[in-house]
């Protein structure tokens, strides 16, 4: 899939991401470069369905930093931080905090440098984060102890991974646990809500698509794409059947028009429009062409 603005081509789906959404699921892309802009977005796809089957897409955009913004709610008097990663330690979403990793692509690889206290180690840590599971570990970043909380988001193989330095806390160490979880908890729970706002904007645009694509807005019946995409079902539905096709317009229209001017001639052309729509039987259809002109089956 392409953004294409005559002087700019962009690939921005890869066709793995366009496979799924065409078997009827709704993805959410990794961070890619906006073509018009330095900026970092996500891309939100879904499909749109024709009959119970995925016809088309529909996408959305937003910039990495609307999300940076949901993870720089102070956590911690301000000494906790998030990220965002794929299972494989590809930084999605980075942090703002000052104590962040800001330059390295992948947290696994910036983490082999990391020594984790037992139980835990880097291949345990690694292990679960691709069998899905959550879990918390302690580290030793630089010479000061740290807590990492990791729980699965739901959204391809994402993680939220939840960093909270332990020295301001060492007298509280169970408190800490159970904020840190509740914390992350909050977390999810907004980006869920995120979630449902978007798919409640996707739902908007499919109806909006809907709306410009199959109807006409005059007469508020189905256009010609209606009309197309209504008479393959019908004939197909009907292989042994036989059907007429009348086209018709309006005699003397133009001089509706002139006598009475175009609010009277669009009153005219939603009567037709009602009149054939009163009238139809069980396997008859109708469209109204263009200008005068409509369409029956």
């Amino acid at each position: 899939a392409y953004f294409h603005d005559h002087s700019l081509v962009k690939d921005f789906l890869p066709q793995e991401e366009m496979e799924k959404i065409l078997d009827g699921e709704t993805v959410i892309v990794a961070p890619i470069p906006d073509p018009y802009s330095d900026k970092q977005l996500v891309v939100i796809a879904a499909p749109i369905f024709v009959y119970g089957k995925p016809q088309a897409a529909i996408f959305a955009t937003h910039p990495t930093f609307y999300y940076e913004r949901i993870l720089e709610v102070s956590k911690f008097g301000g000494h906790g931080y998030s990220y965002i990663v794929n299972n494989d330690g590809t930084l999605i979403i980075k942090s703002t905090h000052h104590q962040a990793v800001k330059t390295a692509k992948n947290l696994l690889e910036y983490m082999k440098g990391v020594k984790f206290e037992k139980p835990k180690n880097i291949e345990v840590f690694v292990k679960e984060l691709l069998q899905g599971k959550s879990g918390i570990a302690s580290l030793k970043v630089k010479g000061e102890h740290k807590f990492m909380a990791y729980m699965p988001l739901g959204v391809n193989d994402w993680y939220l991974l939840f960093v909270l330095p332990t020295e301001p806390f060492m007298g509280k160490v169970n408190q800490v646990m159970l904020m840190s979880v509740a914390l992350c908890l909050e977390i999810i729970l907004i980006f869920t809500l995120l979630m449902l706002h978007i798919k409640k904007t996707e739902t908007k645009n499919k109806e909006a698509f809907y709306q410009s694509a199959f109807i006409d807005p005059l007469t508020e019946s189905g256009n010609l794409n209606k009309l197309k995409m209504d008479l393959s079902k019908l004939l197909a539905e009907n292989k042994e059947e036989n059907f007429a096709m009348v086209l018709f317009d309006i005699d003397k229209f133009k001089v509706i028009n002139e006598l009475y001017g175009f609010r009277q001639g669009d009153m005219v052309l939603i009567h037709i429009a009602n009149v054939l729509k009163s009238h139809l039987r069980e396997r008859e259809i109708y469209a109204r062409f263009s200008g005068d002109k409509f369409l029956l089956v």
